[in-house]
């Protein structure tokens, strides 16, 4: 008896070392971004029904000497899309290390801004999915391996719970999706599922930037 006690204890404890290994060599694969990669989510929650949104890296720059990512969200809504680009060294990023932002409210109106205004900024726009994503891979409890599915397929991810808003949440996340992020969901099921994944995004702003706080050009 005491044999089958310490197996059981060695199996549980093995499993959990290796879904730990697994999460972290997720998150690690996660961080490796690629130009033209991106991902679409649908959202449902009480307040807020079918918003769309997508996901996306459009494109390069060297910025102090690093490689910065173009980050797009591009989220649609009732009156038309909002479209914010934020430059990031890495992700998932906190809003301190962005270096430029861009956003298109109207199809005639870009306008770009400055680093000191950039953290600030994009907090007010659409990105809801770095914070959930640092979340599930720095503060959260470990769930176990399992496959999901969501409209965009079935994924084999790491399910981990999580303090989202206050909320208790469970994250699916794998290594088989741009962004990593597959499911999000309460205990009332609502949340945000992935609803398809690729590598050719471009970018979605249209028109030149102009810069703030400079009049436009004549």
């Amino acid at each position: 008896m005491l044999r089958i006690l310490i197996t059981i204890i060695l199996t549980t404890t093995l499993t959990c070392i290796a879904t730990a290994k697994d999460l972290a060599d997720v998150c690690k694969k996660i961080g490796e971004l690629s130009v033209g990669q991106w991902a679409d989510y649908e959202t449902d929650a009480p307040f807020v029904k079918s918003l769309n949104s997508r996901y996306a890296i459009v494109g390069e720059e060297d910025y102090d000497g690093t490689t910065h990512y173009w980050l797009e969200f591009n989220v649609s809504n009732p009156i038309g899309n909002t479209i914010m680009q934020v430059l990031i060294p890495s992700y998932p990023y906190q809003p301190t290390a962005i270096s430029g932002l861009i956003m298109q409210l109207a199809p005639d109106f870009v306008m770009q801004y400055p680093k000191d205004m950039a953290g600030t900024m994009s907090g007010q726009g659409a990105d809801n999915l770095s914070a959930p994503t640092a979340q599930a891979c720095n503060e959260s409890e470990l769930v176990g391996e399992e496959s999901v599915t969501v409209p965009a397929g079935t994924f084999d991810a790491v399910r981990v719970e999580a303090q989202l808003g206050g909320v208790k949440q469970d994250i699916w996340i794998s290594d088989q999706v741009p962004f990593g992020i597959v499911k999000i969901a309460d205990g009332n099921g609502d949340g945000l599922q992935l609803m398809g994944h690729g590598m050719d995004a471009t970018s979605s702003v249209t028109g030149t930037p102009m810069k703030f706080g400079q009049p436009p050009a004549q």
